[in-house]
């Protein structure tokens, strides 16, 4: 996974470590793209120890990225009941009311995932996905700005959130040098697509509102974004 958590709760103390290793295992085959080896791994270690919140946060991510959003979000919402200072889960789950357009859930999950983790660039970018949607805009982009600040500024989707709040304040130009730098992040694969495809319609539009793509640009590249 992609975060990292300062915060030890008494809860992940408590796990036995022949569970933990098999989590460590079962993080090193998912971020291998072994999600079904990772899924086994996952099972000892849930069977070991059924209150494993970084077990059960995992698994989580693995079904999000399956698009299987329904388990994604019951093991997520699992996780954070059973360890309320678990960072990382907050902020994937933020991610999962994204994509549902649950967005007032996913700007709260993400305060109280930036309240464990307070450098998080992952926090406040799932709070400027959350914003564009509102049609917050101009919170939108600062707080996609500070996301890049603290460390976002080399992933594709951060620069295609922050076209999706430029276009709206007219700032054509600037939405899309971002898109373009969301390519050289990352040329191929979904986001590639989507930001192909915002430029193709940012081009084509001579209409002050934003184009009809961007209204969901932020959730299409979600799950690649994470991963």
């Amino acid at each position: 996974m992609y975060y990292t958590d300062p915060t030890i709760s008494v809860a992940r103390v408590l796990v036995p470590e022949r569970a933990r290793k098999l989590y460590r295992m079962a993080s090193d085959a998912f971020g291998r793209g072994q999600n079904d080896n990772a899924e086994k791994l996952l099972d000892e270690a849930l069977q070991m120890e059924p209150h494993f919140a970084e077990a059960l946060a995992l698994r989580g991510i693995i079904r999000m990225q399956q698009q299987d959003l329904e388990d994604a979000q019951h093991y997520l919402e699992k996780a954070v009941h059973i360890d309320p200072y678990y960072s990382p889960a907050y902020l994937e789950l933020a991610s999962v009311y994204n994509y549902e357009g649950r967005y007032d859930d996913a700007l709260r999950a993400s305060e109280r995932g930036l309240t464990l983790s307070p450098r998080s660039w992952q926090g406040y970018f799932e709070m400027a996905k959350a914003a564009v949607a509102k049609g917050m805009y101009p919170k939108a982009l600062q707080l996609v700005r500070q996301a890049e600040r603290l460390g976002g500024n080399s992933v594709a989707g951060v620069h295609i959130v922050k076209a999706c709040a430029l276009y709206p304040l007219k700032l054509y130009k600037d939405a899309r040098y971002e898109l373009q730098a969301a390519l050289s992040r990352k040329p191929k694969g979904q986001s590639a697509e989507q930001a192909r495809a915002l430029l193709a319609q940012i081009d084509a539009s001579d209409q002050p509102a934003a184009p009809a793509a961007l209204d969901q640009a932020w959730t299409l590249v979600d799950i690649e974004l994470q991963r």
